[in-house]
């Protein structure tokens, strides 16, 4: 059986579970039109290494904008449990005169994976299920050509090892809390950590926060936006370097964000331990990405689709976080986030020294 027939066996199954309903939510941001793009900021220290650091972090962003001929990019930084940086560079569509700003809402493609890991997580803590409990316990009617599926466990979709369609993660949440993927992530990560403007539905995201995604090597508008809901849990994720502030602070601080815990502090020893040697001097915890980069631990995952480029990268051990969106597909996403941490770390007494950008 192949792929993609398989990926139709398990979506079909999942929404058999659940009705769609509203999606588990009343349809309100897709109805906002002419929402006012400026009226939700973060709050950014003004202090003089913040501003310094503002000003290297916008010349050189910038410069790459131009010089690659990147349609959008926008960027935010969060270090010691605060905002220190937001910026916006470029249009939200080639040929369209609209800037863009940092709550302008983006397509985080494989970033989606990371909040489907959290929900997991969620679920074990509440004693819903297992990580090394195999599939055919939650799913018992799960069932593939080859005999050794009934091994799969979840921790093996977690980490990549399955060979499994990510789409099995929307079966697994769905049954497990008696709710649509969708509907539980909204209600247990992103409504507890303030991310308004984001959703997993792309209809219900603002008109006048969304933006065009472009290809091609010199770009160009791209007809299509990659939204599939059955590849909701590994690739539909919409939002803004805003909300990824909340997400990314969260997850620094093992969970927490303004009293409200979404996950135990021991969860991340899993969700951040080494189990699988992905490419390069990188391994795989679940869902996410861990890799040394200039003798700093770093977790990170990236996110890819037609005319969509997204990075979150966090340094737990500094106190770090980076989140990029853009709209073009050649954005080179990796390069600019190491060079934003290379900024950051350089530092004297934690603070960045001042130096011009290499």
């Amino acid at each position: 059986m192949g792929l993609p027939r398989i990926a139709a066996m398990i979506v079909l199954c999942c929404t058999s579970l659940v009705s769609c309903g509203s999606c588990g939510r009343e349809p309100v941001a897709g109805d906002q039109t002419k929402a006012d793009v400026s009226l939700r900021q973060v709050e950014v220290p003004s202090d003089p290494h913040t501003r310094e650091l503002k000003a290297r972090l916008d010349s050189y962003l910038a410069g790459e904008v131009e010089k690659l001929g990147i349609p959008g990019l926008t960027v935010s930084v969060v270090r010691d449990g605060s905002v220190v940086y937001t910026g916006a560079f470029g249009v939200r569509k080639l040929g369209d005169r609209s800037k863009l700003t940092p709550r302008h809402v983006f397509h985080f493609a494989s970033v989606s994976k990371t909040f489907a890991a959290t929900a997991i997580m969620q679920l074990v803590e509440d004693g819903k299920v297992n990580l090394d409990d195999r599939i055919t316990k939650t799913l018992p009617y799960f069932r593939l050509a080859d005999a050794r599926s009934t091994e799969i466990t979840i921790r093996q979709i977690l980490n990549h090892t399955s060979g499994m369609p990510d789409v099995v993660d929307y079966h697994v949440i769905a049954k497990a809390s008696g709710r649509n993927f969708e509907a539980y992530v909204r209600s247990k990560i992103l409504e507890p950590l303030g991310m308004v403007d984001s959703s997993f539905i792309y209809p219900e995201i603002a008109t006048a926060l969304r933006t065009t995604g472009h290809v091609g090597k010199v770009a160009r508008v791209s007809n299509v936006y990659p939204y599939n809901r059955r590849h909701a849990p590994s690739s539909t994720l919409n939002s803004n370097v805003i909300d990824m502030t909340s997400w990314m602070l969260a997850n620094l601080n093992r969970g927490e964000l303004n009293g409200r815990q979404i996950l135990r502090a021991t969860s991340y020893d899993l969700l951040w331990a080494p189990t699988t040697k992905a490419a390069g001097n990188a391994y795989v915890g679940l869902s996410w990405f861990i890799r040394d980069h200039a003798g700093h631990r770093t977790v990170y995952h990236a996110g890819g689709d037609t005319g969509f480029r997204a990075y979150v990268l966090l340094a737990p051990d500094d106190g770090i976080g980076i989140a990029l969106a853009s709209n073009w597909e050649e954005t080179p996403r990796e390069t600019l986030v190491e060079k934003t941490l290379d900024m950051l770390l350089a530092s004297d007494g934690r603070r960045p020294r001042i130096e011009a950008a290499r």
